[in-house]
């Protein structure tokens, strides 16, 4: 099989889309292809320690259809999805807390006509309008906010064209994400892929999202909730401390 990455029409359509996030001189925050605010990435080539997380991406993508992506950041994994997969239609979600979100998009839309879609604002309020739209997808990419998570693959779960859909999560190292994919992973929610050899974890995790019976949505919808519910009291409780403190 070709390796992309080798390829010099690959690199330069992956460096055209660094010169577009660096025009607008804001640091590039971390991404499938580059380290947490890299300096160098403009004519760089792909970090190789996130060799591995893309190979692992691109074989998730592979004669899938529609992949619906929560938090598109500055478009690194969306251009690997696209031409990981010349038939994909990539459609993602962002808030642009980031001025470079909105460009890099436009310039993905340009390079990949009619296959690129975007919805601009809080996936709390997106991913819900979509599943009243009927949109459906069949293979999700989550790595958004981190408190989101569980309200993503609620939603993600609802959106599934035909009975699954391959999942991948990102940042799965860290340990309340770990959780997440976990408790799901024994609810039955997500069927998990192969672990890593050495028994270490992944940067992110891919699976399998399954379509889920009533009582399994009604259960995963009571988890949301109740973190939903975690979260505010845990920000309350912060802001009183700070008071204090202040």
């Amino acid at each position: 099989m070709l390796d992309q990455e080798q390829s010099t029409t690959w690199l330069s359509g992956l460096h055209r889309l660094n010169g577009v996030i660096h025009a607008h001189g804001q640091p590039l925050i971390g991404n499938l292809c580059y380290l947490h605010k890299q300096e160098d990435y403009l004519r760089s080539e792909p970090a190789p320690d996130f060799r591995e997380k893309r190979a692992r991406f691109r074989e998730a993508v592979v004669k899938r259809r529609r992949m619906l992506e929560i938090g598109v950041n500055g478009g690194h994994s969306a251009y690997v999805a696209l031409t990981a997969n010349p038939d994909l239609e990539f459609h993602g979600i962002d808030i642009c807390e980031h001025v470079y979100v909105q460009s890099a998009v436009d310039h993905l839309a340009d390079q990949f006509p009619g296959r690129v879609h975007f919805y601009r604002g809080s996936c709390l309020d997106l991913m819900p309008r979509l599943a009243k739209q009927g949109e459906k997808f069949d293979v999700f990419h989550i790595d958004g906010a981190k408190h989101t998570y569980l309200s993503d693959l609620y939603w993600a779960s609802r959106m599934i064209s035909g009975t699954s859909a391959a999942l991948i999560m990102d940042d799965t190292e860290q340990d309340a994400l770990s959780i997440v994919w976990k408790v799901c992973t024994r609810l039955g929610v997500i069927e998990a892929g192969p672990a890593r050899a050495d028994g270490a974890r992944h940067s992110s995790e891919v699976g399998t999202l399954r379509r889920l019976p009533r009582w399994k949505q009604w259960l995963l919808r009571c988890l949301v909730v109740g973190a939903a519910a975690w979260v505010r009291v845990r920000n309350t409780v912060r802001k009183v401390r700070s008071s204090r403190q202040g």
